[in-house]
């Protein structure tokens, strides 16, 4: 090698080492933005570097955790920090196509010699960014080539154990498949600990299943008692102005309808008070015959008197006839 390519390897690693130590610094601070805003330019030319040997192991995988640590907080919704869409998208068309994990063994060789807490990093990301089941998919791939050893206790590894345990199978409801690793695996010492953990999140689950199948239900019984109410509602309108039609009908067909037969007994009377009508008129005509004349003949005498002298005695001719009339009932 070369003293300029030394020189040069020694910059860039010195260089990128800077970096991550004020990157790191702005973590600490809680300034996610300016700290990632430094891991950013430094990731694409990460892996390549240290496969050519530009900068140090150590620094590459300082580098790399700090990285994956940030990705997972920008994945969380919650988290104040947001990157673009588009970079968002790219981090995780990496996180499926196993971008990482491939570049990891292409410098290590072998998922048992990639540094456990990269691993655990990188496998946490995917829990946070990828659905269970394709977490499920990639994680047990993985699992089945990790070599674990009772006698070399790993934290990292064993943290990675326990999130497959703990998190994924229980979530996605795999219980027995939980049980089933924590009783095979020797990094979970405390079997009895876990085994309880899993059977409280399986009894957690079964109530929370039971609470939404009992809030669907009431759901369901409101559903059908508001319908009920409303159809009832409807049929009570529909009665009410069936009701009005009926009555307004009602009240029409007695307004115009025909005067109704009367009985036998109504016909009896009116022809009786026709009858005597009659015979009264006929017997005040008789008895009052001589008056009408002379009111008529007085009534022609006025009207020719009238004519003659253009004088108005309507009055006079009024008073006349009730004097008549008045005599006539005497």
């Amino acid at each position: 090698m070369s003293e300029e390519y030394m020189s040069s390897s020694l910059s860039s690693s010195s260089l990128m080492e800077v970096n991550y130590t004020l990157a790191l610094k702005f973590f600490m601070s809680k300034d996610l933005s300016k700290s990632f805003d430094i891991l950013r330019k430094e990731y694409p030319q990460l892996f390549s570097r240290v496969l050519s040997g530009v900068i140090s192991e150590p620094v590459f995988v300082k580098v790399l955790n700090l990285y994956l640590t940030e990705v997972g907080l920008v994945l969380q919704s919650k988290h104040e920090f947001k990157v673009s869409k588009a970079e968002r998208q790219n981090i995780l068309v990496q996180l499926n196509d196993d971008y990482i994990l491939s570049q990891l063994v292409l410098i290590y060789h072998d998922v048992n010699q990639i540094p456990s807490e990269v691993l655990y990093n990188l496998y946490l990301i995917y829990y946070i960014g990828l659905d269970l089941p394709t977490v499920n998919t990639k994680i047990t791939q993985l699992y089945a080539k990790l070599r674990f050893s009772p006698t070399t206790p790993d934290t990292h590894l064993k943290k990675l154990v326990e999130l497959i345990a703990l998190r994924v199978l229980p979530e996605l409801q795999l219980y027995q498949d939980a049980r089933l690793l924590i009783a095979e695996n020797p990094l979970l010492v405390d079997k009895e600990i876990y085994l309880n953990r899993v059977a409280e999140m399986e009894k957690d689950k079964a109530k929370e299943k039971d609470q939404k199948e009992r809030n669907k239900q009431n759901q369901v019984r409101e559903q059908s008692q508001r319908e009920h109410q409303q159809k009832l509602d409807k049929d009570l309108k529909y009665r009410s102005l069936k009701q009005i039609r009926e009555q307004q009908s009602t009240t029409d067909g007695v307004s115009v309808s025909k005067p109704s037969r009367g009985t036998g007994s109504d016909l009896n009377t009116l022809k009786d008070k026709l009858l005597y009508n009659l015979n009264f008129s006929r017997k005040w005509l008789k008895d009052n015959s001589p008056m009408i004349l002379f009111v008529l003949i007085v009534v022609i005498i006025g009207n020719r008197f009238l004519r003659a002298k253009k004088i108005d005695v309507v009055k006079n001719v009024k008073e006349t006839l009730k004097m008549a009339f008045k005599i006539s009932y005497l």
